[in-house]
């Protein structure tokens, strides 16, 4: 997601395009590499549907940043209903 928050979800911006090179390479366009911070050596993570022509790249960074803030949750969840189960053995 870029870094504007003023500007809505649903936006598209096209960065540009890149030929697939003979070992599958891509270049990713300067003004997208600039715009979401992608370095040389970071890993991207290509998600898809099989039903559509469609895809995603996710920076995997963004990824495990994702994964740690879940776990949190899940781990508050836990908490949360061993003290529902406390209050319902004390009532």
């Amino acid at each position: 997601m870029g870094k504007q928050e003023n500007k809505s979800l649903r936006e598209t911006v096209v960065y540009g395009t890149s030929v697939i090179g003979g070992k599958g390479s891509i270049v990713i366009p300067a003004k997208l590499r600039k715009e979401y911070s992608l370095q040389q050596g970071d890993t991207i993570i290509f998600i898809g549907s099989p039903y559509t022509d469609a895809f995603h790249a996710v920076k995997a960074e963004t990824v495990q940043s994702l994964r740690e803030q879940l776990d949190k949750l899940e781990a508050l969840e836990g908490d949360l209903v061993k003290v529902r189960k406390n209050k319902e053995k004390k009532s």
